[in-house]
Formats: structure tokens, C-alpha cells, sequence
């Protein structure tokens, strides 16, 4: 049986967000407001640090106007622990 060499998987695109906030001028803690959660919260998360929530994506997506599509995207991620080139 043949190991898959990677999977896809859906992430959230950071860096849709941090163009989209400052190009409106911006700050965390609007934004961290806006999701309920503390500045440095914001922070963490929007630098990849800690994750968004699925319902804060959508928080973000609706007030931005944007659609959901446009602040996801799939990635081909290796297994881990898995082979590459047949190693």
C-alpha cells in the first residue's frame, strides 16, 4: 500500500487579515473588540501564535465584507513522521 506523501488541509490566511486591517488604518485592539478578546490576544493570534476560532473567522470575514473563502486556504502539509523520496 502506497503512503500518501502529504495531506491538505484548510488554514486560515493571517495574512489576508493583517493587509485587510491595516489598510483600513486599524489597530489591534480594534480588532481585538470587535472579538472579545484582550489586545495582546489579538496579537498572538493574528502573528500565528495561537489560532483563530472558527466563529472569530467569521466575526472578521463579516465585518471586513469579505467572503469566508477569501480568508482560508488549503495546504499540502507531509504526514509526520512520514517518508519523503521514498526514504
Amino acid at each position: 500500500m502506497m503512503k500518501p506523501e502529504g495531506k491538505e488541509i484548510i488554514v486560515f490566511d493571517r495574512e489576508v487579515i493583517q493587509k485587510e486591517r491595516m489598510r483600513r488604518n486599524l489597530t489591534y485592539s480594534h480588532m481585538a473588540r470587535l472579538l472579545g478578546i484582550t489586545p495582546s490576544g489579538y496579537i498572538y493570534k493574528e502573528h500565528g501564535h495561537r489560532s483563530f476560532t472558527l466563529a472569530e473567522i467569521y466575526k472578521i470575514a463579516k465585518y471586513f465584507n469579505l467572503p469566508l473563502e477569501k480568508l482560508i486556504k488549503v495546504v499540502n502539509i507531509e504526514e509526520e513522521g512520514g517518508e519523503k523520496d521514498g526514504q
